[in-house]
């Protein structure tokens, strides 16, 4: 009996080590959360006017290597709060960012990151009524959608630095969406891809600033920004704040 029972506690005892031992070879799969960075479209939608439409062979562009990311394409039409068949005669949009390995931004190039320029019919007379640079801008946001289909959206946002166009939108941001048909974009930065372009650029409001609001905190009407200035508190006492 007693030799019976021995083979069974060494038995469990073997079966236990196994399934440690089976672990232990099996190891334990993780992703660290930092690995895992999801970014999203920044959501300047709806764009307020002026809203310039763009078109007629536009192109994405990233280098992987460089990190350098490009928008190039044809202004077509233009909105205006007086006139909503504004058109151009001949134009380009350019845009030149920075973004990183992990769809980040890392900021612009060395000059203008946004670009328009053109010949640009406002109140639809067709005579120009502004030509050469017509709004210039900063890179202050991007933000990418990878459809998992071949269409694929990016949109930004600039800082207004100048322009013929620049006091239609004083006050403002300048917000611009990209569709990129024909994408071959999958989601990773870690590889060079590109695609067609076309979208709008618009006026958006601009990110508020901290408002700087002061909190007072007092416990039993007493203020208490610091430990030192709390009211002393016994056992059992009702406690306001």
């Amino acid at each position: 009996m007693i030799n019976r029972i021995s083979r069974r506690k060494k038995r469990g005892l073997s079966s236990k080590k196994g399934k440690r031992n089976n672990l232990k070879r099996r190891g334990l799969r993780h992703e660290t959360l930092e690995a895992r960075r999801v970014l999203t479209l920044l959501g300047v939608e709806p764009l307020d006017n002026p809203i310039v439409a763009y078109d007629v062979d536009g192109s994405v562009a990233y280098d992987s290597t460089s990190n350098a990311f490009s928008v190039d394409g044809t202004p077509t039409s233009i909105q205006t709060d007086t006139n909503p068949f504004g058109l151009f005669f001949s134009g380009d949009v350019d845009i030149n960012i920075e973004v990183d390995e992990t769809g980040a931004l890392v900021g612009g190039v060395l000059g203008d990151d946004f670009v328009l320029t053109g010949d640009v019919d406002l109140d639809g007379d067709f005579s120009i009524d502004a030509s050469g640079v017509l709004l210039t801008g900063e890179v202050t946001g991007f933000g990418f959608d990878d459809s998992g289909a071949a269409t694929d959206n990016y949109d930004f946002r600039f800082t207004v630095t100048g322009g013929a166009l620049a006091s239609l939108l004083a006050g403002k941001d300048i917000g611009v969406t990209t569709t990129s048909e024909n994408s071959t974009f999958t989601g990773d930065f870690n590889v060079d891809f590109g695609g067609e372009a076309k979208g709008n650029i618009g006026a958006i409001d601009p990110i508020p600033s901290n408002p700087g609001i002061d909190i007072e905190k007092y416990v039993n009407g007493e203020n208490a920004d610091t430990l030192g200035e709390a009211a002393q508190i016994e056992a059992g006492e009702t406690v306001i704040f």
